[in-house]
């Protein structure tokens, strides 16, 4: 008699482990405070994701046989595996960017440095 198969936590990649971070795996941005999941780049960088896999997203990346989770851009030569999973950069979603309107009297040290320097402020969103 044949058993079914166990119940997964999240898709299997050939080495036996889950593609979904788990909750132990995730920090907190700096910034933003929101959650991310720190990756290693091909180029041996950290580099940081939204932790829920995004199909908009341009980053794949899977956990290792060793648990390291690692990240790479998918390129015409290299397109994404089956096994591996697409996230968003939370570089292009982190909110530490958001203006924050200062009160008159205040001086936003940035700008101050760039006028000392000669160099346009920068642009606003």
């Amino acid at each position: 008699m044949l058993l079914p198969p166990a119940p997964s936590t999240g898709t299997a990649c050939p080495g036996g482990s889950t593609l979904a971070p788990t909750r132990h795996e995730l920090s907190r941005c700096d910034e933003c405070e929101q959650p991310v999941l720190w990756t290693i780049t091909e180029a041996g960088r950290p580099f940081a994701v939204d932790p829920k896999p995004n199909p908009d997203g341009n980053t794949v990346a899977i956990r290792d046989g060793l648990g390291v989770w690692r990240s790479r851009r998918p390129s015409r030569d290299r397109p994404k595996a089956l096994f591996e999973q697409v996230f968003y950069p939370h570089v292009a979603s982190c909110t530490k960017g958001v203006h924050i309107v200062l009160p008159d009297n205040v001086t936003r040290l940035d700008d101050a440095r760039r006028r000392r320097r000669g160099l346009p402020p920068r642009p606003r969103s």
